[in-house]
């Protein structure tokens, strides 16, 4: 691994370090549409909560149409699944656990670092390609669809950096900054672990 080849300088990095926190599970090559799967397995890894891929998948409402509060699509092709159907499924990975999830969508920068400084880890939605998010027509339960939308899980932000893993590229280190204004642009949706 070394530096990841982006298009705004010092966007991402890409770490050889292993997981400080969340784990460091990759979607590829099996499910190149897998990210929110991929994204909760890593933050339930970092709570100790080992679970297979299709093991996380199964714990997902599954719909047609509705990314919003399901799993729409298939993981292996294209798919989708947005806060409300992440959290659902981080509490039914949780039960028993004494911890839980939390939409966390709209949460500021400020309380989302103070709620990772306590032991926390968040899914957030972000893009493929670290870019501005390519809006759809597709709207469903308040939420739109977007063709470059992704799923990455961050567990801290210290000294102007976000660090955590993203399913297409493993541990990743992103300048405050520049993650801040992409994750915003994506609506700033967030589930929270704790």
């Amino acid at each position: 691994m070394g530096v990841l080849a982006a298009s705004s300088p010092s966007l991402a990095t890409v770490l050889d370090s292993p997981a400080r926190v969340a784990g460091d599970s990759l979607q590829l090559p099996e499910h190149p549409a897998g990210c929110e799967v991929v994204a909760l397995q890593n933050a339930l890894e970092g709570f100790g909560v080992e679970r297979t891929f299709d093991e996380v998948f199964a714990l997902f409402d599954r719909s047609t149409w509705d990314f919003a509060t399901s799993w729409w699509g298939d993981p292996d092709s294209v798919g989708a699944a947005y806060p409300p159907a992440v959290e659902e499924a981080a509490n039914r990975a949780l039960e028993g656990t004494g911890r839980t999830a939390r939409d966390a969508t709209g949460i500021g920068t400020d309380e989302l670092s103070r709620e990772l400084s306590g032991g926390a880890i968040a899914v957030v939605w972000f893009t493929t390609d670290y870019a501005a998010p390519r809006w759809s027509d597709w709207w469903c339960g308040g939420y739109r669809m977007y063709s470059n939308e992704h799923a990455i899980t961050i567990d801290e932000i210290a000294g102007g950096n976000v660090y955590g893993s993203d399913p297409l590229r493993g541990r990743v280190a992103m300048a405050l900054p520049a993650f801040e204004e992409t994750w915003r642009a994506c609506g700033g949706m967030a589930v929270l672990i704790s």
